[in-house]
């Protein structure tokens, strides 16, 4: 069947004004509630298009997007409020997971479900300093309480611990220098930024 065009025309008697009713003056095209995600591909969760963050963490992803870790989520939390989120990092065969706290709400609202895989960059900070021997990290699980050995690669605000995965740790609580093989405890949980892929 064939759509029919039908052209309407609103005439207003002179004189006369024609208001419209409330529930539709001022209302927005698109409905300001709506998520800003959208669906993208065949994937069966949804992919972030916009978030609003503050300066710091803006700043923070776009600094570190090249050493974020690629993996795959293995658990979600959300029982305390904020997800917790724990992906695998690495291809397959290789075993390193990096356990945070969702700082941004991205997490939440991208919907992940056990099995996406994801691009993160966790930010930790460190306690009981010391010299290391090697790389390694108990339990490999990157999370409180787990002490990691790795070769620092860069320094300043942020100190990076290559461990089997670049491990991206406050500089104020890592004083350290390039080359320099460290061991240290993982002091809270790390503050897990979800950086968006397109």
């Amino acid at each position: 069947m064939q759509g029919v065009v039908v052209s309407v025309a609103l005439s207003v008697m002179p004189g006369r004004r024609r208001t419209l009713e409330p529930s539709v003056v001022g209302r927005p095209a698109l409905d300001e509630r709506a998520p800003d995600i959208e669906e993208a591909g065949r994937c069966t969760h949804a992919n972030i298009v916009s978030t609003v963050l503050d300066f710091e963490q803006l700043a923070f992803i776009e600094r570190w997007r090249q050493r974020a870790s690629r993996g795959v989520v293995i658990a979600l939390d959300g029982t305390r409020g904020d997800i917790v989120v724990t992906m695998r990092a690495g291809e397959l065969g290789e075993r390193l997971d990096l356990r945070g706290k969702d700082a941004t709400g991205a997490i939440r609202k991208a919907r992940l479900a056990i099995g996406d895989r994801i691009t993160m960059a966790i930010e930790y900070s460190a306690r009981d300093v010391g010299a290391g021997s090697g790389a390694s990290v108990t339990g490999d699980l990157v999370a409180p309480g787990a002490v990691v050995e790795g070769t620092v690669s860069a320094t300043g605000e942020i100190t990076v611990v290559d461990c089997g995965a670049a491990l991206l740790v406050k500089g104020e609580t890592l004083p350290a220098a390039v080359g320099d093989v460290v061991r240290f405890t993982i002091a809270d949980e790390g503050r897990a930024y979800l950086i968006p892929t397109r």
